[in-house]
């Protein structure tokens, strides 16, 4: 597409524009400015410009404060089930979920950051998963809270279990996967293949699933003509276990998600217009 033709997209989308710029502002893998969405527009038929619009304003998202604030919430629903279980906070503990290059390293952050004043006085309680063993060992029957952002399929959170966490920690303790969002297929994949139970802060609601019947946002021609877009990009067209999510958050959107937001695996044939990945 010329340079003319991109200017005519942006004018004639401009207000569209501006209001997805200000939406997504705080996207950290990359810059989703006016000239990026307008790029990513152009990849559309003319048509189905209007619709690709619907769709990114239609796109459940988790900005930086969104998350900050939910992180404090996530901390009151550990609490209230720390004292369901009968028990003193002081036996809780907290460790990121997965490895170092992974989201609960930085969930484990930014919980502890927003969580600061209640957290004051158990700097100590804040452990890695390495910590584990010792943990167990020199307190009776703890209480665990694995820290991460969100849960889709569960299959890699079932995976971590059998090949990690297995090996750290007894299965007849307290364990919790405690997270921002989560699938409800992922939830009862957690806890009928691992002795982990999921708490978590929202549940998927059935608009962010794009192609099932409970999203009613869009008509089945539209699903359609999206599908078509999705299945040029490839990638998991729908997402990874074909979830179909029209979700992201501030710092990358879940492989979950549709193609045409997350973009190719390399961004070589299609820049997503929220990839996953710094580019």
């Amino acid at each position: 597409m010329t340079t003319e033709n991109l200017v005519q997209v942006q004018l004639k989308y401009h207000d569209d524009i501006i209001l997805l710029r200000d939406k997504f502002r705080d996207y950290m893998p990359v810059t989703v400015d006016e000239a990026r969405i307008t790029s990513w527009l152009s990849k559309f038929h003319p048509d189905d410009r209007a619709l690709a619009i619907k769709l990114a304003h239609n796109v459940r998202y988790y900005s930086v404060r969104r998350m900050i604030d939910l992180m404090k919430e996530l901390y009151h629903i550990i609490v209230k089930q720390v004292n369901a279980e009968g028990m003193r906070l002081k036996k809780a503990y907290f460790a990121p979920f997965g490895g170092v290059t992974t989201s609960g390293s930085g969930v484990m952050y930014r919980f502890s950051k927003a969580n600061t004043r209640n957290l004051a006085r158990r700097e100590k309680q804040l452990v890695s998963v390495a910590d584990l063993p010792e943990v167990c060992t020199i307190i009776d029957n703890p209480i665990v809270f694995f820290l991460d952002d969100f849960v889709g399929t569960g299959t890699q959170a079932v995976k971590y279990w059998n090949e990690v966490l297995k090996q750290l920690v007894p299965e007849y303790l307290r364990l919790y996967l405690t997270v921002i969002v989560a699938c409800d297929e992922a939830v009862k994949r957690i806890e009928g293949d691992s002795p982990l139970k999921v708490l978590c802060v929202h549940q998927v609601p059935a608009g962010c699933y794009f192609y099932k019947s409970g999203n009613k946002q869009f008509s089945d021609d539209e699903k359609q003509v999206i599908s078509k877009y999705c299945d040029r990009v490839g990638n998991f067209p729908k997402g990874f276990g074909d979830l179909g999510l029209t979700l992201s958050f501030a710092y990358a959107t879940p492989n979950n998600s549709i193609s045409i937001l997350r973009g190719s695996k390399r961004q070589r044939t299609w820049i997503g217009l929220l990839p996953r990945s710094y580019e």
